[in-house]
């Protein structure tokens, strides 16, 4: 009895063996081009996608470098025009003498309205001044993008103390001082709301006279950043010590000490990252978190560079990886359990019969010859039932011919 059970133990682990054997084989043949195809697709898609992100920030910053630099290398021009006008000149002639005279003042005027008609027509400057050579405001036009005034007399004031005009009054003739870009102040104080101005000035001399040669002061535009900076709306500019100056949230924004002093700083925020950009000309390259791709601008007649910098997140640029891998594994996932299906299919018409077919010899093997083997299967299987039937009827004939004997 005991040696009967444990031929069926053995046979139950047998066909279970198989059993096993059968789906771990179609899982294999299943998952194995699966997931090869999927990280594959994985990796190309990836790949794919950053260097599609990188092109076209890429593409964004280089825009907008060359929009800054056209822009501010007009401004520059503009400043050189306005030294070189013909009622600046014809001022600058007649107060080479150091007289005081009712045509002075006339020139003065004329000077006035030629730079307020080019105010009106420029449209992107907040001030066009002439400061003397002692920094005092000569001429001023005051401008809001809209609309530009002459500004009194009485409300001109002193600049002989600003660094802009320390900086610019001494330069040699025909170049163009270009201040840092800075929120205007007004009698020291930071002008409400924030007016972020850079300033392009060049001297002027007396043309004639007893003063001729000598200094007379300097022409200089407060050029409305904003115009350009406007443009700028998901990629950083910060100048070159990391302050920023666009393209992050408004109490980051002007943090040196010559500003608001808050100390807002890309370098601060990003240590490690900015090692990789300051001093390079151009660049991309990622972390675990973003990508990052960045530009020098060189600021035309300037000393001094900024850096435009654009920062995408990771999970933004691989979203549609994302869905894609949520996709595959809901694929895996249904070919996994197809591959099951299948397996139990192929288990129901080969190890089962087979099964059918041992337990049959197992009962032939102790004299059941009367029970006929089913055949229904019309492959091997099936095949192999008809050879047994045909075995088992030759036995019992044979059996048959020994009794009558």
């Amino acid at each position: 009895m005991s040696n009967s059970k444990l031929t069926s133990v053995e046979k139950m682990k047998f066909y279970n063996r198989i059993r096993f054997k059968i789906a771990f084989g179609f899982l294999i043949v299943t998952l194995i081009p699966a997931t090869i195809i999927g990280f594959y697709a994985d990796h190309v898609s990836t790949a794919t996608l950053l260097t599609q992100e990188y092109n076209n920030q890429k593409d964004l910053i280089s825009s907008l470098d060359n929009s800054i630099k056209s822009f501010l290398g007009s401004t520059e021009d503009d400043v050189l025009f306005l030294s070189q006008s013909h009622p600046m000149q014809r001022y600058l002639s007649e107060k080479s003498n150091d007289s005081y005279n009712d045509d002075i003042e006339q020139l003065k005027k004329n000077i006035a309205q030629e730079f307020l008609a080019f105010s009106k027509q420029r449209k992107i400057y907040y001030q066009i001044r002439y400061l003397d050579e002692n920094g005092q405001e000569i001429v001023r036009i005051d401008s809001n993008k809209r609309n530009s005034h002459i500004v009194r007399s009485r409300k001109l004031q002193n600049k002989g103390d600003r660094g802009y005009f320390k900086k610019s009054v001494d330069i040699a003739l025909g170049d163009v001082f270009v201040s840092r870009l800075d929120l205007n102040r007004e009698h020291g104080k930071v002008e409400m709301p924030h007016k972020p101005v850079i300033r392009y000035a060049t001297p002027v001399q007396y043309t004639s006279g007893l003063n001729q040669g000598k200094s007379a002061g300097i022409i200089i535009t407060n050029v409305a950043a904003s115009v350009f900076l406007n443009q700028i709306e998901d990629t950083a500019l910060v100048d070159s010590n990391g302050f920023y100056m666009t393209g992050v949230k408004q109490d980051k924004l002007w943090g040196s000490n010559q500003d608001l002093n808050s100390n807002e700083n890309f370098i601060s925020d990003h240590k490690e990252i900015s090692e990789r950009i300051f001093g390079v000309q151009s660049g991309q390259f990622n972390d675990k978190d973003s990508a990052y791709i960045f530009t020098r601008v060189n600021v035309p007649g300037a000393s001094y560079n900024w850096y435009l910098i654009a920062q995408k997140p990771m999970g933004t640029i691989l979203a549609s990886v994302k869905d894609f891998r949520i996709t595959f594994l809901s694929i895996l996932t249904a070919s996994i359990f197809i591959a099951l299906l299948i397996a139990w299919i192929v288990d129901s018409r080969i190890t089962r019969p087979i099964e059918d077919l041992t337990d049959m010899a197992d009962k032939v093997s102790k004299g059941q010859l009367m029970i006929k083997v089913d055949v229904s299967d019309k492959g091997e299987i099936g095949e192999l039932a008809h050879a047994f039937e045909r075995m088992r009827v030759s036995m019992v004939k044979a059996f048959e011919r020994m009794k009558k004997r």
